[in-house]
């Protein structure tokens, strides 16, 4: 007897279902004009094929799940793209930091850093010293001193924009 569900046979049924894969990207957010779609289609229809032969479904049950699983699968993608930014964020503040302390920074803007300090709270001092300067992560930083990461994720991004607007630096 022929096993139906093959490898081969996930890719011949994500070819036939593109406004599927298309429709759950679109759900995801992502729009068709977009640099990553085909980069994104191409892999939501390797993920397609790939789950075909995993499970033992009809395909009137696969459906539902495998529009929800690339629709979670391109969020994920979201969440990496913008872990990535931030991290070249966290080394532009870092090289923003040594340009500031090897005094190659205008006298202007440590004028205005030093203005700015005394009026962050300690939550945000915290921040910005361990986190945006050193570089340390906020979980680490979040467990010494006994508060919740996502508090300090919240410090953060206040503080991003307080130094953004008040010293137009990007931390």
């Amino acid at each position: 007897m022929k096993r139906l569900h093959t490898l081969t046979h996930g890719f011949e049924l994500a070819q036939a279902d593109q406004r599927l894969i298309g429709g759950a990207l679109k759900k995801a957010g992502l729009s068709a004009q977009s640099p990553d779609y085909e980069d994104l289609f191409q892999e939501a229809q390797i993920l397609y094929a790939q789950t075909w032969a995993q499970v033992e479904v009809e395909l009137a049950t696969f459906r539902p799940y495998i529009f929800q699983k690339i629709v979670w699968r391109t969020w994920d993608y979201f969440r990496r793209q913008t872990r990535q930014q931030e991290h070249e964020q966290l080394l532009t503040a870092t090289q923003t930091w040594d340009q500031l302390t090897t005094g190659q920074t205008p006298q202007f803007v440590l004028e205005q850093l030093q203005q700015v300090w005394p009026q962050l709270d300690s939550w945000a001092q915290i921040v910005l010293q361990e986190n945006l300067l050193q570089g340390r992560a906020l979980k680490q930083i979040a467990a010494e001193h006994q508060v919740s990461d996502r508090y300090l994720r919240k410090v953060r991004q206040q503080l991003r924009e307080r130094l953004r607007r008040e010293l137009n630096v990007k931390f």
